[in-house]
C-alpha cells in the first residue's frame, strides 16, 4: 500500500508540472519585443540623423575656418615680407632686454 501511495503522489506531482508548465510565451510578447526593438530603432536613428546634422553643419565651419586662417597667414607673410614661423604666427622678435625688463612689459607697442 506504501507503494501504491507513493505512486498516486507521484502521479499527482507529474500532473501538476505538466499543468503548470508554458509551452509558449504570452500572446503579447512577441508585440512587446517589435515595440519595444522598434523604438531603440527610432532612437537610434533620430540620433543618427542628429550626428549627420553636426557633421554637416561643421563641414561648413571648418571650411570657413581654414579659409579664414589663410587669409591671416596671408596677411601676416605679407606685412612681415618674409615666410618664417614667426612670421606666419605673427610672433614678434624679443630681445632678452626687453623680455626682462618690467617697464616694457607695462607699455603698449605696436
Amino acid at each position: 500500500m506504501n507503494q501504491s501511495k507513493q505512486n498516486n503522489i507521484d502521479e499527482k506531482l507529474k500532473q501538476l508540472l505538466i499543468d503548470n508548465t508554458k509551452s509558449s510565451f504570452d500572446p503579447d510578447f512577441q508585440e512587446k519585443i517589435i515595440s519595444k526593438l522598434v523604438k531603440d530603432t527610432n532612437t537610434r536613428n533620430s540620433f543618427e540623423h542628429l550626428l549627420e546634422q553636426l557633421l554637416i553643419q561643421f563641414r561648413g565651419f571648418a571650411f570657413a575656418v581654414v579659409i579664414v586662417l589663410l587669409i591671416m597667414i596671408t596677411y601676416n607673410v605679407f606685412d612681415e615680407g618674409e615666410f618664417t614661423l614667426a612670421s606666419v604666427l605673427d610672433i614678434p622678435q624679443v630681445s632678452i632686454h626687453q623680455a626682462v625688463d618690467p617697464i616694457n612689459n607695462l607699455e603698449w607697442s605696436d
